[in-house]
């Protein structure tokens, strides 16, 4: 057996540096794409709330998430209430029938005492009798209290010709002491009745107070409620938003009240690694051994960056993407078309960061550095900015151009810089040769700024070098770009 050559170890340790390298590219794909789901669902979720709240409105304007929680806050606060009303009733009935159930117990138990100690009554009663039969009388009609008083009296009398009497007189006493303590009982078991009924009827009347208070108090301008077609809306947009402050620990909650503007930069930038994580692992499946351990790590970093960069960039509304109106200016938010950007971004970070840097250098392009000849605008540029939903004073604003002067150029009066052409091109999103022409209407100026001469030369006119009438523009300048030049060709040979 040959012992292992210095090679071999080389590449013995190589796999096992891949192998390495590869288990740890595993765990931090699964790591980072369980975080960017994470947050992105979570951030998605809050935006997408907030966005249901601004077109929701309350006296003519829109329910910002802020407000919906100061009303959130005060239905909570009512319920709690409310709640608490209904627990207090409840423990207040069942202590109320467990009292009315001890209440009815002492008085079956003072009824059997009040008979017991009536049938001891007679029967002591006829006992005296046989001795002495006034006392008997006496005994017999006198109240229970006040009986045994009249048998002490002549006990000694009594014993000497009965002495059962003595021992019937104790039963009759202990009788009627069991008496008293089961209508003492009694009484008290009324008393708590009584008190608990009232407790109940008290929280009776605080439970409907607290399901008046627990109904969301939505007064229009005129202090009336609001209709139910737009009270109901609300209503379930804050129970819902009720529901969310206790779901997953209260995350969507929490990142629903982050202000609208952060809310969506975060959305954006986790949906950059989202794309990011997915173009990872894409990656990962396909062309492991070509990328290096170092690429995965700053990859999302990439993206993050990319996807930021090309929100501003379309926010600011600049065709970046087909659909910037979407985005630009204040626009609604709209979360899908924002998490869509996000993760594009991620995912082709390379094109967007070209997509990036060729309109910077088209907008950074000033003059005519390219030779690009200024140009008359074929029709007027106010309704191919219209049909195109592009704001044309905004890209007035950025081109710094004055008013007249940017009138002049969109109605073809006078000709536009060639950087002009390339941001309107850009902007409107069609071909510069069919925006503008080298030919200039009947009443556009000349590019050096002169009127062209449009009077007709007199025949004989006096002096040299009368100057002839300027010739009416050709049939080319009404023609298609491509027809234009078809027409131009034979001069151009």
């Amino acid at each position: 057996m040959q012992a292992p050559t210095g090679l071999s170890l080389l590449q013995t340790a190589g796999r096992a540096i891949q192998l390495v390298s590869l288990s740890a590219a595993a765990i931090w794909l699964m790591l980072l794409i369980a975080a960017s789901v994470s947050v992105a669902v979570i951030t998605f979720s809050a935006t997408q709330f907030q966005t249901r709240w601004a077109n929701l409105t309350l006296n003519g304007g829109a329910l910002s998430v802020w407000k919906a929680e100061q009303l959130r806050e005060q239905w909570a606060a009512s319920l709690n209430l409310l709640e608490t009303a209904k627990k207090a009733l409840d423990d207040n009935r069942q202590y109320l029938s467990k009292a009315i159930g001890m209440r009815n117990a002492a008085d079956r138990e003072r009824t059997l005492a009040g008979q017991q100690l009536s049938d001891s009554q007679a029967s002591f009663a006829e006992k005296i009798a046989r001795v002495d039969t006034d006392l008997a009388t006496k005994f017999r009609t006198a109240a229970v209290d006040q009986a045994p008083s009249l048998v002490y009296g002549a006990l000694d009398g009594l014993k000497d010709k009965d002495p059962s009497i003595e021992q019937d007189l104790t039963n009759f006493v202990a009788l009627r002491e069991k008496y008293y303590t089961a209508d003492n009982k009694l009484n008290q078991a009324k008393s708590e009745v009584e008190s608990l009924s009232g407790l109940v009827d008290q929280g009776q009347k605080e439970l409907q107070a607290a399901q008046k208070g627990a109904t969301l108090s939505l007064a229009g301008p005129d202090g009336e409620e609001l209709p139910a077609d737009q009270r109901t809306p609300i209503e379930n947009a804050i129970y819902e938003f009720n529901a969310m402050h206790s779901y997953l620990w209260g995350l969507v909650y929490k990142f629903a009240l982050a202000p609208s503007d952060i809310l969506v930069l975060i959305l954006v930038i986790s949906m950059g690694v989202l794309g990011s994580s997915l173009q990872l692992g894409y990656v990962y499946t396909t062309e492991y051994a070509r990328k290096s351990a170092i690429f995965y790590i700053f990859r999302p970093f990439l993206g993050v960056i990319t996807a930021l960069v090309v929100f501003i960039v379309t926010k600011a509304g600049l065709p970046l993407v087909t659909d910037a109106g979407k985005l630009g200016g204040n626009a609604p938010i709209n979360p899908y078309f924002i998490s869509f950007l996000g993760i594009i971004s991620g995912l082709l970070s390379e094109r967007a960061l070209e997509a990036v840097r060729q309109l910077g250098a088209s907008y950074f392009r000033g003059g005519n550095e390219d030779g690009d000849p200024p140009r008359w605008a074929r029709v007027n540029l106010a309704a191919e900015f219209a049909t195109a939903h592009r704001d044309a004073e905004a890209l007035r604003r950025q081109l710094t151009a004055k008013e007249s002067e940017w009138s002049d150029w969109i109605q073809g009066k006078e000709p536009l810089p060639g950087s002009v052409q390339r941001m309107i091109s850009i902007v409107i999103d069609k071909p510069r040769r069919d925006l503008f022409t080298d030919i200039a209407p009947d009443d556009a100026a000349e590019p050096g700024g002169g009127q062209p001469d449009t009077t007709t030369a007199h025949a004989g006119a006096s002096g040299a070098g009368a100057q002839a009438a300027a010739p009416e523009p050709s049939a080319a300048s009404r023609l298609p770009a491509s027809d234009e030049q078809k027409a131009r060709e034979p001069d151009q040979k």
